[in-house]
């Protein structure tokens, strides 16, 4: 009996149309068709090899044959782009277009950084300071041109200020690819670059512009791509990456990070791609290593999904990575920068500003949940399996509905003072306990019984307790520092779901932004590390 064919999803969209199918070939033979028919109508060409090939394409690119007598390549100009990507240069250029336009596999494949000079910040008021363009102002800003590919498909500025840097001696770029368009300065840029002694490609004339730059860069990748054997350009790359957020107990917060898993696996840059958090969600940093290396990683880069280096970054992440590449000897573990402020977040940040999407107004939507959709008492209470309060699981909960832009922990008329008395069962010495418990807990600091109806807690330094304190009194619970000392409200009669909790939450909320606003700067790690043990952190 015949095996009915299993069922898969439709197609979005109608079917394709006549014309679409009468007229276009198969996806994989347009390029091989176009290029034919180019070089039929070009005739005799004056290039051979890596040459002829770059010319047809950027004949290609523009859909002009015509382009193909106004080209020029210096001679040994391919070779040295090629030489200069196999050992990982850079392509640097001149708009965003240009970079958007740039194969992303195959530079990731080759370990090549593509990235726009417009990124570096300040470039506007620089300019405009010096009654030049950004363009411009960007070149003479760039402190990397040496040995890198510039591709330059818009702005004749561009070309003469690299060319005035050239000539002064402090550039030397492997390979210029000069494709500025337009009737200013265009044409006379690309004859002075013809006049310098360093490798260019570039277009005679004013034409010019982002599809040949980008066509010009794809095709070095390629043929780069071609010499270089495939061992060769894996050979220091990840065979895994390691994405790692923050965690959340929301569940849709991981939803932005598995979008990025997602377009990462499209690009191919590496076959493994794993999440991890460091806390609140799982896998857990030591598991998204076993996942890694369960699939077969050997080299794994741990990027954290990260906007500011902290307390985590500088701190959990180093442990967490290293606990688990401790159980996996061999494996190595690199960690990557976060995500810091990266120029393209800037963009980001305007887009989302003057664009959106926007989510409401964050009063109304307060509003409609109501007190308890975003006050911290409002989160769940967390028990452990012997009974007792799970303070360092809850804290960070308490903290992110704080930041949603809700109240206080308390208010004015349930403010918590080191006098505050509720006539509860004696449940006595426990509520104190507890509150001891949790600070070790939460924030690692030690606190004892003070005078009657206070804690102190000792803290790593005058300014530390007298800014905790500080920052406590505004969630409307009372504190109070003397020298190292953070004094905190404590009484027997205190209950564990409402007073302790407030105590607990507030001064972890304290410290933990004490700790990401004033942790010490990181030393810089000398330039030659040694030799790496087993299971090593990079």
């Amino acid at each position: 009996m015949p095996v009915p064919p299993s069922a898969s999803p439709p197609l979005p969209g109608p079917e394709p149309g006549p014309l679409l199918r009468a007229l276009s070939p198969a996806p994989d033979a347009i390029e091989a068709l176009s290029l034919a028919r180019i070089e039929a109508e070009a005739g005799l060409l004056p290039w051979q090899g890596d040459e002829r090939r770059l010319a047809l394409r950027l004949a290609y690119a523009v859909g002009d044959p015509g382009i193909l007598s106004d080209i020029e390549i210096a001679p040994g100009a391919l070779a040295a782009g090629i030489e200069a990507l196999a050992r990982g240069a850079p392509i640097l250029t001149d708009v965003r277009m240009v970079a958007a336009g740039i194969d992303r596999r195959t530079a990731d494949a080759l370990g090549i950084e593509v990235r726009c000079l417009l990124d570096t910040p300040g470039l506007a008021q620089a300019a405009s300071a010096r009654g030049i363009t950004r363009s411009a102002q960007a070149v003479l800003a760039e402190s990397y041109l040496d040995g890198a590919i510039v591709a330059i498909g818009n702005a004749p500025t561009t070309l003469l200020a690299l060319l005035d840097r050239i000539d002064a001696g402090n550039a030397r770029p492997a390979l210029v690819l000069g494709f500025p368009v337009g009737y200013v300065a265009a044409t006379e840029s690309k004859e002075e670059l013809r006049r310098r002694s360093v490798p260019y490609v570039t277009l005679r004339g004013p034409r010019g512009g982002t599809p040949i730059a980008v066509a010009a860069a794809n095709t070095l990748l390629r043929l780069a791509s071609d010499r270089v054997p495939a061992e060769a350009r894996t050979a220091s790359m990840p065979d895994a990456i390691l994405l790692i957020g923050h965690g959340s107990s929301e569940p849709d917060a991981a939803r932005a990070m598995e979008r990025v898993i997602v377009e990462i696996t499209e690009r191919g840059a590496t076959p493994i791609i794993e999440p991890a958090f460091v806390q609140l969600a799982a896998p857990t940093v030591p598991e998204g290593i076993a996942r890694c290396v369960a699939r077969g990683a050997r080299r794994i880069a741990a990027v954290p999904y990260f906007l500011h280096v902290g307390k985590h970054v500088l701190r959990d992440l180093p442990a967490l990575l290293r606990q688990g590449a401790e159980e996996h000897p061999g494996v190595s573990v690199c960690l990557a920068e976060p995500i810091g402020s990266h120029p393209g977040l800037t963009q980001i940040a305007l887009d989302r500003a003057l664009r959106g999407p926007f989510l409401g107004d964050v009063v109304e939507a307060a509003d409609a949940l109501g007190a308890a959709g975003y006050v911290m008492a409002s989160a769940p209470f967390v028990y452990r399996a012997d009974g007792r309060p799970d303070w360092s699981t809850m804290w960070q909960t308490f903290c992110e509905l704080a930041l949603f832009g809700g109240p206080s922990h308390r208010d004015a008329e349930h403010a918590l003072t080191g006098t505050s008395q509720r006539f509860e069962p004696a449940t006595t010495s426990d509520s104190i306990d507890e509150i001891v418990r949790g600070i070790a807990e939460t924030t690692g600091l030690r606190a004892e019984p003070a005078e009657a109806g206070w804690l102190a807690v000792r803290c790593e330094n005058e300014r530390m307790a007298a800014w905790m304190a500080a920052t406590i009194i505004l969630e409307y619970v009372e504190a109070r520092s003397d020298g190292a000392l953070l004094y905190l409200p404590a009484q027997p009669s205190f209950a564990i779901e409402d007073e302790v909790k407030s105590v607990i939450t507030v001064t972890a909320k304290a410290h933990h932004y004490w700790m990401a606003s004033h942790i010490p700067p990181r030393p810089t790690p000398p330039r030659d590390r040694g030799p790496r043990g087993r299971g090593a952190i990079q």
